[in-house]
């Protein structure tokens, strides 16, 4: 498990809408203003609105702005939407991937893996801000 540059870049974008909230913002504006491309913001921006996290509206006074409160959305969240879930070992992700579930390491992973989820959705976009 890594962090994709996508994912790093979706929570500046986040950061960003949080700063300027209440306000619609364009795709282009943002993407200048954080130094992404605005084809990689197109897709960073799809994959925060299809998760409910951004919300956006096309037209002459369009734009994109958080869906929800940014307090209400935790770093968790946004690495779901963009890298799907989190499994830091093939043996934590599924019993037919793990040849003893019942192993000193594969409970110290998961004991791990269930640490970084928390402390992930324990913080929130206004944390980082």
């Amino acid at each position: 498990m890594q962090l994709q540059p996508t994912t790093n870049q979706a929570i500046q974008v986040l950061q960003h809408l949080h700063r300027h909230h209440g306000d619609m913002h364009t795709g282009q504006s943002i993407a200048k203003a954080l130094g992404i491309a605005n084809q990689r913001f197109t897709r960073i921006a799809n994959r925060l609105r299809g998760a409910g996290i951004i919300v956006s509206a096309s037209g002459r006074h369009g734009g994109y702005m958080l869906g929800r409160p940014a307090k209400e959305i935790s770093i968790y969240d946004v690495f779901v939407s963009m890298q799907g879930d989190l499994y830091i070992s093939k043996c934590v992700e599924s019993a037919d991937k793990c040849e003893n579930r019942h192993c000193e390491m594969h409970a110290f992973l998961q004991t791990l893996q269930d640490n970084l989820i928390e402390r992930m959705a324990g913080k929130s976009i206004v944390d980082l801000a």
